[in-house]
């Protein structure tokens, strides 16, 4: 009803105007006989109500011949005076008037309500405004006043029969009257309120009085109309029948469709086609139903206005069938207008979950579409969609909008059965009709053997529900294009809550990931397969408000205007945003079956730094217990460091997975290395390289990075590299760039056995997959030298391995001179040079025994002169030499540090060159051939330490030395060993330096309390000697050999982890000198003293009791035999 009042209140002014020069054609023909209603014997009965307008239905008292007319009939009736006082007010006797005139033999059929029946309309209607009345306004999202939803006027408004009472009790109305009926509304257009002109009730009213009448006779036998009459529809059956009344959308505020949808010509044309430019139902008269219910007392009941089971409507008491012009029925109740469509969807209780699908603006344009045909699911119509596409439909995204609109364009027809004919039931049943919805599609439409209408598989439930505009039907399924609702990527993940996911897609210009219609044949990803690893809404919310919270710590403490003038980048630009959302996306659809733990899957996202690579994404995978069944994604699946939250969802050929939050692509080397506290020493190392810089910009590079432990093992050799010198820090340099392989190589792709790869160092290193599947590293082809311990660690140039050694390129010479500069030691590095020992130092030897004999022959007159001789002049032994010619000899030097000079005597060694010469030698020892060196995680030692262990120096005989205390014992004390293996150095507990616990002392020293020939291990430092040295053979000049790079024992790359001691250097620190062992004169000559007393003794001894026996002649004497016989 208020949309009928809406339309006419637009255009009231205008249609006064364009039917005046009708109503003067119609005036004019109610001067002919017969066919006005002055032609009445009593003309003046109804000039006035009379006091009896609730009369009961009574006979009329006027008489009936075959030339009265219909208007005639109602003239002398008396329960019709409300009925005929409402069409004079409406202008409508004129166009009766005419319409019989011009009867082309098919008459008038005229439904006329008893005054009872209308008096009984407006008391209902007055009553349900009043109830509303007492409920309170309420305002819209707009802040506008809105009416109570049970009546929807003003509450000074009257309803349309009580306007209809009113024109009828009063023959005109006074000009002060005229506010008071008329009615004020919203207006769409302004938002102000606007009083209607009693023209528009008119036209108002009109609309209800036509659709009273039918332009024909009803063609019933019951009625005694002759034979050819039908019968009348079956109990719980009703025929349509066709009104005079024409609803139009010109006065619509707002037209559905460009132009004016032209009505078919009619003669006469029906009444309103002056100022109707576009019917909705497309000229054609609106509908109206009869129905027969039970009979009683053998005659009928007939009801007019029912709906399409028969019900409802308003009893038929009368059946005039006197006038020729037509038939006159006596209605015991009003005829009600078919509604909108909204309110169709409001009330109807199967059609509910559509009216909270739609939007006001939808439904106002559903309304106002012309000739349209229904075909609207039930509620269980939508079981059939997964409870995601529910959820999606529900939505307030405006994409679900969109839907909703397309939904509802899929379930409706402009086109009806064909040139815009309404699709009722009877035309759906002829053969051979198909329907074309609103959106094109064709859909089908076939009858069942009971009568029942299928619309593309689909039952109608209910046919022919009336609304304004057309035909409502109710079908059993859903009819979606193709048979399915046709979910892409991004509704479905604003079903599952992920909009702020969608957004952010469509900022970084990504939306062809999600929007793909699958059902779209002519795509051309349509068999595109994608992974996304999606987080909710309230994941994003919280980062959000996080990367809010920085933002405002940086403005307050650094009094900045926020993280963005920081990060020139910002937290969320362009470039950022779109790394971030291509790493959320991977090619392919990776179902949880496909997934295992440690796999490294590629994402969308491509970048230079990975040399046009694709970043790659860690997943983890855990295994259920006490479940033979695989995983199924939800709790036992990680995507980086996000666990994976709910069942994945397959749309199409893709898969999502929710995750717990947003994933970040991998840092750069620097800052990926910083967030693990085993890498903190290489970071270091880095940094005092100066290769932050190039290390966070290289592109395309895999590192190998030792863990701190494994600095750790190089012992001095570190802090010689990390010493503030130029060279060492181009040393330093190579040994960070020889961990870096010119490519990226994840753990999957080292192959099995040994596989060469470049380095930025320049050399090359070997890697390879042992056959227990251990990922092994090594500086040469013989043995094995470091193992990754963790690997796959991406960031954003590549990827990082965490290794367990670290690799000394080749081309690094690391001398125990070098060693001797990192451990600070430059009190005895002078003194080596001094005794004439400085080769060791640098890693060169004699290049034949010659050289070698030379070398010590030269020593010796140095010793000579500076000591008399008294040592010079013994013959050199010839093993010395030997020795010193052996290019693959090393050596281990036992260095006193600096400070442990402080209690020695200087002077005189540096006075004797004997004495230095003795103390340098005893501080030498040449590596064992027959000793292994542990590698891997092991300190990397020049000796092998173990208990009780001694080592021949220089110093000693069996080397050609000068003394019998020329070795060198190693002994662990009580503390322990930190490292608890056996064999393996270590410190004490309380103690954190490496080599804590180990003493080292002069063998066979005596008579000593040990300072001056024992110390405390201190440190160590490996020599690792370059392939290509010939600056130190041009700085030693000719005659000299370069010694060997360390070999390794040549194991399988699977094998002992082990170097040959023989061709290993090194230094061991230690915190006090251990001075030449000379014994004093009791330990040289002591125990021949000791001799000579115990043979004295002895033979004294031996000879009392030879003198005692000589005494006794060898007789028994008397007194000694008798003795104890006196008892």
């Amino acid at each position: 009803m208020l949309a009928s009042l809406r339309r006419h209140s637009a255009a009231g002014s205008m249609r006064l105007a364009a039917l005046l020069p009708l109503l003067c054609a119609l005036l004019l023909c109610t001067a002919l006989p017969g066919l006005h209603v002055g032609a009445s014997a009593q003309p003046q009965q109804h000039a006035f109500l009379p006091a009896s307008l609730a009369a009961p239905l009574t006979a009329d008292d006027a008489p009936h011949g075959a030339g009265a007319n219909l208007l005639d009939l109602l003239s002398a009736s008396r329960n019709h005076t409300l009925f005929v006082r409402m069409l004079q007010r409406t202008r409508l006797v004129p166009t009766i008037n005419r319409l019989m005139l011009l009867d082309d033999g098919s008459g008038l059929t005229i439904f006329a309500p008893t005054d009872a029946a209308v008096l009984r309309q407006r008391d209902a209607e007055r009553e349900l405004r009043m109830r509303a009345a007492q409920g309170a306004a309420f305002r819209d999202d707009d802040g506008f006043e809105m009416r109570s939803p049970a009546w929807p006027y003003p509450r000074q408004a009257r309803s349309v029969w009580e306007w209809a009472v009113e024109l009828a009790a009063q023959p005109e109305m006074a000009p002060a009257e005229a506010a008071a009926l008329s009615v004020p509304v919203w207006t769409d257009a302004r938002r102000e309120e606007q009083w209607h002109t009693l023209d528009n009730v008119h036209a108002l009213l009109r609309t209800q009085l036509l659709y009273h009448m039918l332009n024909y006779t009803l063609p019933y036998d019951v009625l005694a109309l002759g034979a050819g009459g039908r019968p009348l529809p079956p109990v719980g059956h009703a025929d349509m029948l066709t009104t005079l009344h024409r609803p139009s959308r010109r006065t619509l505020h707002t037209p559905t469709r460009p132009g004016p949808v032209p009505p078919p010509p009619s003669s006469p044309p029906h009444p309103g086609a002056e100022e109707d430019e576009g019917g909705l139902l497309g000229g054609h008269g609106q509908r109206l139903r009869l129905a027969q219910r039970e009979q009683k007392d053998g005659a009928p009941q007939v009801w007019i206005g029912t709906d399409s089971r028969g019900q409802g409507g308003a009893q038929a008491v009368r059946f005039d069938t006197s006038s020729h012009s037509g038939t006159l029925v006596w209605l015991d109740g009003v005829l009600s207008l078919p509604p909108d469509l909204e309110t169709v969807l409001q009330t109807h209780p199967a059609l509910g979950h559509l009216a909270n699908l739609s939007s006001a603006s939808l439904l106002s344009t559903l309304c106002e579409t012309a000739h349209t045909t229904f075909f609207l699911p039930e509620a269980g119509a939508f079981d059939a969609l997964s409870s995601l596409e529910r959820s999606f439909l529900r939505g307030p995204w405006e994409l679900a909008v969109q839907d909703r609109v397309k939904l509802i364009g899929w379930h409706m027809s402009g086109l009806g059965v064909g040139e815009g004919r309404i699709g009722y039931a009877e035309r759906l049943r002829e053969a051979g009709v198909n329907i074309t919805t609103t959106l094109g599609g064709e859909v089908p439409v076939s009858t069942l053997d009971n009568g029942t209408v299928v619309i593309n598989h689909s039952r109608i439930v209910e046919e022919d529900i009336l609304v304004e505009n057309g035909v409502v039907h109710i079908v059993s399924d859903l009819l979606l294009p193709g048979g399915s609702f046709g979910m892409t990527i991004e509704k479905t993940l604003l079903a599952l809550n992920a909009s702020r996911f969608v957004a952010l897609m469509h900022s970084a210009g990504l939306s062809a990931y999600i929007d793909e219609d699958p059902r779209d044949p002519d795509h051309d990803a349509t068999n595109a397969s994608w992974t996304f690893m999606v987080p909710r809404d309230d994941v994003l919310d919280e980062w959000l408000a996080q990367q809010d919270a920085q933002r405002a710590y940086h403005a307050n403490t650094w009094r900045l205007p926020g993280i963005d003038a920081l990060d020139k980048s910002g937290p969320l630009n362009g470039t950022r945003l779109l790394e971030l959302m291509r790493y959320h996306v991977a090619p392919s659809k990776l179902t949880p079956a496909k997934l295992s733990d440690g796999m490294l899957i590629e994402t969308e996202l491509r970048d230079a730094k990975l040399k046009d690579a694709r970043q790659r994404l860690a997943v983890a995978v855990a295994e259920r217990k006490g479940s033979e069944s695989a995983h199924q994604g939800n709790g036992d699946v990680a995507f980086g460091d996000a666990n994976v939250i709910a069942e994945p969802v397959e749309v199409g050929g893709s898969v999502i997975y929710l995750i717990s939050q947003l994933l970040s692509p991998p840092l750069n080397p620097i800052q990926t290395a910083v967030s693990s506290l085993s890498l903190s020493t290489f970071v270091a190392t880095v940094f005092s390289a100066e290769l932050d810089k190039a290390i966070k910009s290289a592109p395309g590079i895999s590192y190998l990075v030792p863990h701190n432990d494994a600095f750790e093992a190089l012992g001095l050799a570190m802090p010689y590299l990390l010493l503030p010198r130029e060279e060492s820090r181009a040393e330093l340099r190579s040994v960070v760039e020889y961990h870096a392989l010119d490519r990226i190589v994840y753990l999957a792709d080292f192959a099995k056995g040994s596989t060469r790869y470049p380095t930025l160092e320049g050399s090359s290193i070997w890697a390879g997959r042992s056959e227990n599947g251990t990922i092994e590293v090594r500086r040469g082809l013989e043995g094995r030298n470091a193992r990754v311990l963790r690997g796959d660690l991406l960031t954003s140039t590549g990827v990082l391995h965490e290794i367990d050694q670290v690799e000394l390129p080749p081309t690094l010479d690391l001398t125990s001179d070098k060693l001797m500069r990192g451990a600070k030691a430059g009190t005895m590095r002078s003194l080596i040079m001094a005794s004439g020992y400085g080769w060791i130092l640098n890693g060169t030897a004699p290049d034949s025994p010659e050289k070698a004999a030379q070398l010590e022959s030269a020593i010796s007159v140095r010793g000579e002169k500076g000591n008399h001789g008294r040592r010079g002049q013994k013959k050199r032994h010839r093993k010395r030499d030997n020795l010193f010619a052996d290019g693959h000899q090393s050596y281990i030097i036992l260095c006193p540090t600096d400070a442990a000079f402080a209690h020695v005597n200087l002077s005189y060694y540096l006075n004797s060159p004997d004495a230095l010469n003795e103390l340098v030698q005893l501080h030498i020892l040449p590596s064992p051939a027959d000793e292994t060196l542990a590698g891997g995680t092991a300190l990397r030692l020049p000796l092998a330490l173990r208990d009780a262990g001694s080592f021949a120096s220089l110093l000693d005989r069996s080397l050609g030395g000068l003394s019998r205390f020329g070795r060198i014992s190693f002994r662990r004390d009580k503390k322990g060993v930190r490292r608890g293996d056996e064999g393996e150095p270590g410190s004490g507990d309380d103690d954190d330096a490496p080599l804590a616990g180990w003493l080292v002392g002069i063998e066979g020293t005596r008579g000593t309390d040990g300072k001056r020939h024992s110390a405390r291990v201190l440190g160590f430092g490996r020599e690792s000697l370059s392939i290509s040295r010939d600056d130190a053979v041009r700085a030693t000049g000719e005659g000299w050999t370069l010694r060997k790079s360390g070999h390794r024992l040549p194991t399988p790359i699977e094998g002992d982890d082990a170097w040959n001691s023989r061709s290993v250097g090194g230094i061991l620190t230690i915190d006090a000198v251990l001075q030449p062992y000379v014994p004093s004169w009791f330990y040289r000559w002591g125990w021949i003293v000791l001799v000579v007393l115990m043979v004295l003794v002895i033979l004294t001894g031996m000879g009392y009791a030879l003198w005692r026996w000589w005494h006794a002649d060898g007789r028994i004497r008397l007194p000694d035999a008798l003795e104890g016989e006196e008892d």
